[in-house]
């Protein structure tokens, strides 16, 4: 296979990234949603970490030299209980999608998951995605705040957009999420996938299925369109086989959302969406190159 190559061009905007040398991880886990919580600590969920398919941490302190972890929950849920729709792994099969903090309540997105069935690449395969809440930050979960089959095939992998502590720094009323590992076959793959959906709902209906919406396109004067029927949802985002459980964070200094790949930098950051501040209709975290 030749090594991949992004489908957008360079940015002229971030031309480079300087690495703080400290990197602080505790245990063997993947994934790691976080989010700025009310209470000033870092809170993330980690896949397949210390023997449990998904735990729950706090980060404290000031800086990655003075930050502890701590283990708040090491099975927010039991896959035994939650993940009996085949195919999804009946031991295994449960992982964190996103985190968000918004007025003090800790929204986590989770999924449920298999190891692989699909020959191209035999990629994991995300089944179902539901939201569970917290209002004790991570110390008790509604478990069934949404039901377990909230969001389904493509929609499966839900990852919120970061707009700091406690989601204060939102551009509008809207919660914005985005839906990466989407295949061209749509399906949602853990690791593998061709795309990015993205979808928001007002902040105070956000376990309302039926209040959530899609991007759906640009019309004729480059205004979103949004949709109830994720049928209709175009990608925001397109890179065959190199999307997966990925996270954007918006950053108010340059006034960018910023993706990361975990597999991989491509080179450096990846810029791939941009605000438009003309409008809240338009405050759309989409675009179709980097910048």
């Amino acid at each position: 296979m030749p090594a991949p190559n992004p489908p957008y061009s360079d940015s002229d905007f971030i031309t480079s990234v300087t690495w703080d040398r400290f990197r602080y991880h505790r245990g063997d886990g993947d994934m790691w949603p976080l989010t700025w919580a009310a209470d000033d600590n870092l809170y993330g969920g980690a896949g397949d970490n210390q023997g449990s398919p998904m735990n729950f941490w706090r980060i404290e302190g000031d800086g990655l030299q003075a930050a502890s972890v701590y283990l708040v929950d090491n099975l927010p849920v039991d896959p035994k209980r939650y993940c009996r729709i085949p195919p999804a792994d009946p031991t295994a099969g449960i992982k964190p999608a996103g985190l968000l903090s918004m007025h003090g309540r800790l929204c986590f997105a989770v999924e449920a998951m298999n190891y692989g069935e699909n020959p191209s690449f035999n990629r994991q395969r995300n089944i179902h995605g539901w939201i569970i809440t917290s209002d004790d930050f991570g110390r008790t979960w509604n478990r069934e705040a949404t039901p377990t089959n909230f969001f389904e095939d493509r929609l499966s992998s839900c990852h919120f957009v970061q707009y700091g502590k406690d989601n204060a720094d939102a551009l509008d009323e809207y919660v914005y999420a985005y839906f990466p590992g989407v295949g061209d076959d749509g399906h949602s793959y853990w690791e593998n996938g061709d795309g990015i959906l993205l979808g928001r709902v007002h902040r105070d209906r956000i376990l309302q299925r039926e209040a959530w919406t899609f991007f759906a396109g640009l019309d004729g004067n480059n205004a979103a369109r949004w949709t109830t029927d994720d049928r209709r949802a175009e990608l925001i985002f397109h890179y065959t086989g190199m999307t997966g459980e990925d996270h954007v964070s918006y950053n108010p200094g340059l006034r960018r959302y910023l993706l990361v790949r975990a597999t991989a930098i491509i080179s450096c950051a990846i810029v791939c969406a941009k605000a438009s501040h003309s409008g809240s209709a338009n405050r759309v975290p989409v675009s179709r190159s980097a910048g």
